[in-house]
């Protein structure tokens, strides 16, 4: 992955995105593309599903799939690494999209987007992101 200074930054991103993925109630409200960015991500769509995209056991609720990730060593540096990930990808990607009446622009691209998962899909396109 591309090297990224604001470690700080990236940190309480990556701890916005997993009070994003495991509360419940008092969900934090994210940016459109970041939440663009968390469902476009396979590994984070199936904890939305309870599911730990690593070890593929099911969960019943997502406290337990919460307890598990802390828990599992092997998961758990996984986990890590991909909050990580996600976390410098949702930032370059803000670097190359523009929100301007409703619509994204990508730099690099001739048209406009409504829909900011289609903005986010583009821009990882644009800047050969793997996230």
């Amino acid at each position: 992955m591309h090297s990224y200074s604001g470690w700080w930054r990236v940190r309480d991103l990556g701890t916005t995105i997993h009070r994003y993925l495991f509360r419940v109630r008092r969900r934090p409200k994210l940016n459109p593309l970041l939440e663009a960015l968390v469902l476009d991500t396979a590994e984070l769509r199936e904890m939305l599903e309870l599911r730990c995209p690593f070890c593929g056991r099911e969960f019943a609720s997502r406290r337990s799939l919460a307890r598990h990730l802390a828990l599992s060593r092997w998961c758990k540096l996984q986990y890590a690494s991909l909050l990580k990930d996600v976390a410098i990808a949702y930032r370059l990607i803000r670097s190359v999209v523009r929100r301007d009446n409703c619509r994204y622009y990508v730099r690099g691209c001739n048209w406009s987007l409504r829909d900011p998962l289609d903005a986010c899909r583009t821009a990882k396109a644009v800047l050969n992101l793997r996230v």
